[in-house]
């Protein structure tokens, strides 16, 4: 079921086959917008529904469709779940695109353009604080963090989730919806910080494991000892560190152009991607996924 709906997930990449207006975002801000202004959700009651209703009836559509429809017309239904699900949470191309056009203006070295296009996705950044000379490492930093939160931990949940892994993925990608709308709304987020520091807790040390394979090794896995073995350390200290180490000696950061520091941190999160593909494939061949 894995490989199955991750190769549909590549069709539909390949053919531009998302819309926006489909998007889980899309859905929950619609909602957020219509019926939970900002003065409700961070309201205790309505906080919990929004993470845990839509998730909590995956959860239960999937039980009883796996344990008491277990025919051809449940496994029809689950299938359905499986891509359905999927396609609303990996249906963010338009924050991919916004991640190209800041890396493609800045290879025309238009640093200011990029910083508009970077502002779409990170709304924290600021251009009066952001060193030009560092604006390479920045998008390089900002990729790879999109990379790792919008396809290769939701990869992992939906590999690892079990029978379950729908009803796991659309809550994880529910609690990065809320963190990132409690954060552009400057509203108290610290209890969803919290959650998704579980969630990605583990998802954190494996993936950036992937980034000692595809880079430099020694590199990578002195800073990912450091890191990583902490069990405190922000998920985005160990992306982002272990990705640029992996990637860039000291000397590379001096002597190198922006435009190349930023093409290697693109060039990583492709390989990312493809060897959490080739592990799911690798995984079903040999039978611990189904």
């Amino acid at each position: 079921m894995t490989l199955f709906t991750s190769l549909v997930l590549l069709v539909l990449f390949k053919f531009n086959l998302f819309q926006q207006r489909l998007s889980l975002t899309h859905g929950l801000q619609w909602c957020l917008g219509k019926y939970l202004p900002d003065e409700k959700i961070i309201q205790p009651r309505y906080f919990w529904a929004i993470l845990f209703v839509p998730a909590v009836s995956i959860f239960l559509g999937l039980f009883i469709l796996n344990f008491l429809l277990p025919y051809f017309f449940g496994s029809v239904l689950i299938l359905v779940i499986w891509v359905g699900v999927a396609y609303l949470c990996f249906n963010h191309r338009f924050i991919q695109d916004k991640v190209v056009l800041a890396h493609e203006t800045l290879e025309q070295d238009d640093t200011g353009g990029a910083l508009k296009h970077a502002h779409d996705i990170d709304h924290d950044v600021d251009s009066f604080l952001i060193d030009k000379d560092k604006m390479g490492l920045y998008i390089g930093h900002l990729s790879i963090w999109v990379n790792y939160r919008y396809i290769a931990t939701r990869l992992f949940y939906l590999m690892f989730g079990g029978m379950f892994a729908p009803a796991l993925l659309f809550f994880y990608c529910t609690c990065c919806f809320i963190q990132d709308h409690f954060y552009k709304h400057q509203l108290d987020y610290k209890t969803i910080d919290k959650i998704l520091f579980f969630l990605d807790w583990l998802p954190t040390r494996l993936i950036s494991c992937s980034y000692l394979l595809t880079g430099h090794f020694t590199r990578g896995a002195v800073v990912w000892m450091q890191y990583a073995l902490l069990p405190l350390t922000p998920s985005i200290k160990i992306i982002l560190s272990v990705s640029e180490a992996a990637l860039l000696s000291k000397q590379d950061l001096k002597n190198e152009t922006q435009q190349y520091i930023a093409d290697t941190f693109f060039q990583l999160s492709h390989r990312t991607s493809i060897l959490v593909l080739v592990v799911i494939a690798l995984f079903t061949i040999v039978g611990i996924l189904r």
